[in-house]
């Protein structure tokens, strides 16, 4: 480790299907030799009394996926890799076998992937989706998300790299 560490955390409500896009980090900063780095992410179900009661139906599964990047996206293909501003993708499934009041009970799985080469030098995204199986019942979540970054020290022509790397680029005209 060679930098000061932050954590950023947020939770997103969604009644049925649905997707966000979140700017969870600007690197406003006139200094172009400091970036960020993210060391870790992760996403879970917000369930307490209050929040879980209509979730989603007993015997169903949801999904909840997120993908971190460098710039705003279209959110078609949430865990695809072929991007070059993605550099995160996170995903869990949970069933809900016995009711709301069992729902971190029912994860099934988890998955965390981060680019480790990627360098932040501008603005971070945050996409969020959730999926469940009942979506005609207007299903309830709340997904919490916290981001573990660390400071760097760049040199400028790599912040200049960097933030070009992060940029949507339309080459095809």
């Amino acid at each position: 480790m060679t930098g000061r560490l932050l954590t950023l955390r947020g939770a997103h409500a969604f009644t049925g299907t649905g997707i966000s896009e979140e700017v969870v980090l600007t690197n406003s900063s006139p200094d172009r030799t400091k970036a960020w780095k993210v060391l870790d992410a992760r996403i879970w179900v917000e369930s307490n009394a209050s929040t879980a009661s209509a979730v989603v139906k007993t015997g169903s599964q949801f999904v909840i996926s997120a993908r971190l990047q460098t710039d705003t996206m279209r959110p078609l293909a949430l865990l695809q890799a072929d991007d070059n501003r993605c550099f995160g993708w996170l995903r869990s499934t949970y069933r809900v076998s016995d009711g709301a009041s069992n729902l971190n009970n029912g994860q099934l799985d988890d998955m965390v992937v981060i680019d480790p080469d990627h360098v932040i030098t501008d603005q971070m995204y945050a996409t969020l989706s959730f999926s469940p199986d009942n979506v005609g019942e207007a299903a309830q979540c709340t997904i919490c998300w916290l981001i573990v970054l660390e400071q760097i020290k760049i040199k400028p022509m790599e912040s200049i790299l960097q933030t070009v790397k992060g940029r949507s680029q339309d080459v095809g005209v």
